[in-house]
């Protein structure tokens, strides 16, 4: 019996050793061929120490994974900028998904993935057939085609990757933890901007994602790493909460601006210890302001919200916009105008291309049926982060409490800008709640696993 088990080891063991040079062997020529795409038009004299850079930076995204998805959402914030120009002509967004489905392969053959998908998540199933059947209608086959592909491959990361990556709570952090560090970091290069006259923006010249990227580095700061540390400990990141709040503000982005006002609510209600900080915070903001010399520009951005355009109301044209789209819903309820057709009834295809909000993107161009679909997904999302929140022990309670505000901002979000393919970064917040389910019912059953192997031995 002894020599049985003896010989499954050892078949075992090689099985694994062999799988382990197969994964090596594909890592590292996954790894070369980023790193070629990187760096085939640099210029010689400086070749070689960039390529080890690569090589090291490579290897870290593939076999961290996380690390990849994490930056993922802030990569169309940098990609245009000059001082990348020594990456070459390659597309930063495609290389970042590249590396996270190739993270995605070498972790399921190291590690395993175990994946929960919730059953609300079925109901995409519908939303992108309907996709597809729109093709025969739209009314331009090659930009809906082009809106289609984008779903399916760039946007379909930021649904699916957090269940295939964030397996574990270290990895979650991880994660957050990259996520947040480059957006303090895009945060900070906005403020080289201040004392001029026009808003801050993103090194890729947008306003709007700015304010998301300074709301991303406000809320895990304060939901994910304060409230485990001391009042003194609080106060030394109280400069970095600074350069992401006045990122918010210089941005002049109004909907950002609002999301962060209600993740602050929604924290005093999670951590009553936070109180006395967020008042110090609002206070310290407040005296330095007249020092900071943010353009009077985003503040008349943002004064909008206290009365906007008397004919278009707060939302300025935006209004026109959604008005338009619901007129769209109701004239072709079932089955609407056909993916990426809104653009086609308005007065600029150029400019106006999506409604701003996405259930009447959704309504108009795929019908109500797929809007319902859409809006039974977030509404899934909203109960379990609701349920996170009440059953989450001590051990998970933050990360519960961070998932939440970053769901709240993606429902913001999707509320009042871009479209199904832009708001990447919303779709992802959707997911992370049911991800982080998923994250716990797999250390929960580690333990058990673990206690019924020892049960077995004994």
């Amino acid at each position: 019996m002894n020599g049985v088990n003896e010989v499954e080891a050892v078949n075992s063991y090689e099985k694994t050793k062999s799988r382990s040079k197969l994964l090596a062997i594909g890592a590292f020529a996954a790894i070369a061929l980023v790193s070629f795409v990187f760096f085939s038009q640099i210029d010689q004299a400086s070749l070689i120490p960039k390529i080890i850079i690569g090589l090291g930076g490579s290897a870290v995204l593939v076999l961290c994974p996380e690390v990849a998805l994490g930056l993922y959402p802030l990569v169309g914030n940098v990609k245009t900028d000059e001082r990348l120009s020594f990456l070459g002509s390659a597309d930063l967004t495609i290389v970042l998904v590249a590396f996270v489905w190739v993270g995605i392969i070498v972790k399921y053959f190291r590690k395993g993935i175990k994946v929960h998908f919730p059953a609300a998540y079925w109901l995409f199933v519908p939303f992108v057939l309907m996709m597809v059947i729109s093709l025969t209608y739209t009314p331009d086959l090659d930009a809906g085609l082009d809106k289609v592909a984008r779903f399916l491959t760039l946007t379909s990361t930021a649904i699916i990757g957090p269940f295939l990556v964030l397996q574990s709570s270290r990895e979650f952090k991880r994660f957050l933890y990259t996520y947040g560090a480059g957006a303090f970091l895009i945060s900070l290069n906005s403020l080289t901007m201040l004392g001029g006259k026009e808003r801050l923006t993103t090194p890729s010249s947008t306003t709007i994602d700015l304010g998301l990227v300074g709301v991303t580095g406000v809320l895990v700061i304060w939901f994910l790493i304060l409230p485990g540390l001391s009042f003194r400990w609080r106060l030394i990141f109280y400069p970095l909460l600074a350069v992401c709040a006045f990122a918010v503000l210089g941005s002049g982005s109004r909907g950002p601006f609002i999301v962060l006002c209600c993740c602050m609510a929604l924290s005093l209600f999670l951590y009553r210890n936070l109180i006395k900080d967020a008042g110090l915070m609002v206070l310290g903001l407040l005296l330095a302001l007249p020092f900071v010399h943010i353009p009077e520009a985003s503040f008349d951005y943002l004064r909008l919200l206290l009365g906007g355009d008397p004919e278009m109301g707060r939302l300025g044209f935006r209004s026109v916009l959604m008005n338009l789209g619901w007129q769209m819903i109701k004239e072709h309820p079932l089955v609407g105008v056909g993916i990426q057709g809104f653009r086609y009834h308005t007065s600029n295809v150029t400019v106006y291309n999506w409604p701003h909000n996405i259930f009447l993107e959704i309504g108009s161009e795929l019908g109500i049926p797929s809007a319902l679909a859409v809006l039974g997904i977030l509404a899934a999302a909203v109960w379990q982060a609701v349920k996170l929140l009440r059953e989450a022990t001590p051990r998970y309670r933050t990360l519960a409490a961070t998932a939440a505000a970053f769901l709240v901002m993606g429902l913001l979000d999707f509320m009042n800008t871009g479209d199904i393919n832009s708001g990447r970064v919303s779709w992802m917040c959707v997911s992370l709640v049911f991800a982080l389910q998923g994250v716990v019912l797999n250390e929960e059953a580690r333990p058990r696993a673990k206690s019924g192997a020892h049960d077995e031995s004994t």
